[in-house]
């Protein structure tokens, strides 16, 4: 799992960008773009700027001492889901999931693998025969075994 947050980038009322902020705090924390950006399949696995946020990052020691360098924070911590970690599951075993809705609520339910292949996993929702949830690689998704 590639664990991810948000930078928030302190907003200046100077008449300096969000980038030019950024890059004068990367500088001063001896940070490079290349130690905290990901690069994903689509857009929203690509580091990006948003409104004085940089997202996603990767969640790490570099993108700490940066967040302290601005004197701000990190928030949204997540996890993507990778190839690798779809290999550690087998059909019939039970898994915790957590990941947040398309409308932004944090969910969390419990079920079983039922199908799994290289890119793809299938989780049957316990107490159900037809709910669940199929997730793929680069998803936002924490699944857990217990």
């Amino acid at each position: 799992m590639i664990k991810i947050c948000r930078l928030s980038i302190s907003y200046k009322e100077e008449s300096k960008s969000m980038k030019e902020v950024l890059a004068e705090a990367m500088q001063k924390a001896g940070v490079t773009m290349e130690q905290i950006a990901i690069n994903g399949p689509d857009y929203r696995n690509k580091t990006h700027y948003g409104n004085w946020v940089l997202t996603p990052v990767l969640d790490n020691e570099a993108t700490a001492k940066l967040a302290a360098v601005l004197g701000t924070k990190t928030d949204i911590p997540r996890q993507i889901l990778e190839d690798s970690d779809l290999q550690a599951y087998h059909e019939g075993q039970k898994v915790n999931v957590r990941y947040q809705s398309d409308f932004g609520f944090n969910c969390e339910g419990n079920g079983k693998v039922i199908r799994k292949s290289n890119k793809e996993i299938t989780i049957l929702k316990k107490g159900s025969r037809s709910k669940g949830w199929t997730f793929k690689s680069w998803d936002e998704v924490t699944i857990e075994a217990y």
